[in-house]
């Protein structure tokens, strides 16, 4: 069996991960994939991460990817892999793309306050940070540690047959050939079963209607007795 794992919505640290839940916002938190990883693990399920998010923080990202390599994972990028979740997918031993998915990589960023001295610290520690990201990549793609930093600089946009071309995917995801083309009329629900279920549909809708006409006679006459 195969366990699916779901990363979508911002990628977030566990002490934020309350928020997002107070105002009803997906998110990924690092302590979610580790529970869903740690029951395929015991019940000996393949792995498959499914990715549809824009990134976030960058050192969930780094820990959720740290939970996923060297592991038998599959990755499908269902969406955008952006940011954090671009390197996240680098984790995978095999990376899929479906044909509209792409991969986003660029520099990690930051707020800083203070004076120039803070500020050329802070300037080490982006790059710094920016080094320890693309290390997923060069680790997946084989390309140097120069080429990927100069791709992140850029702020680069790929598409899945393009980030294939990298190194960053393994494969584009294509349609079976031997599945039904619904173009060919060859659905599996026909025009005549659309009309039935709509026909059976409005038997029982009138039928739920008159119940509750009937419920509604039997509450008055209780409150008038």
């Amino acid at each position: 069996m195969s366990k699916i794992i779901t990363i979508r919505g911002d990628i977030v640290t566990d002490d934020l991960a309350w928020i997002y839940d107070w105002y009803g916002e997906p998110y990924t938190s690092p302590t979610q994939v580790e529970s869903q990883l740690n029951e395929a693990i015991d019940a000996e399920d393949d792995v498959v991460v499914r990715i549809n998010s824009g990134g976030g923080y960058v050192s969930a990202g780094m820990e959720i990817y740290s939970l996923l390599h060297g592991l038998d994972v599959t990755v499908e990028i269902t969406g955008i892999a952006a940011s954090a979740a671009g390197v996240i997918a680098e984790a995978g031993k095999t990376v899929k793309m479906h044909p509209v998915s792409m991969i986003m990589i660029h520099n990690v960023s930051g707020n800083f306050s203070g004076d120039y001295h803070d500020m050329k610290h802070a300037s080490g520690v982006l790059q710094d940070m920016n080094a320890a990201m693309a290390s997923a990549f060069v680790e997946k793609s084989g390309k140097s540690l120069d080429e990927i930093l100069q791709i992140m600089d850029k702020e680069t946009w790929l598409t899945a047959e393009k980030a294939v071309e990298y190194g960053f995917a393994d494969e584009v995801i294509t349609a079976d050939p031997d599945m039904t083309n619904a173009i060919g009329g060859g659905l599996s629900i026909t025009p005549e079963m659309i009309a039935q279920a709509k026909a059976e549909k409005a038997i029982k809708d009138k039928e739920l209607a008159e119940r509750a006409k009937e419920k509604a006679k039997l509450e008055l006459a209780l409150a008038l007795y």
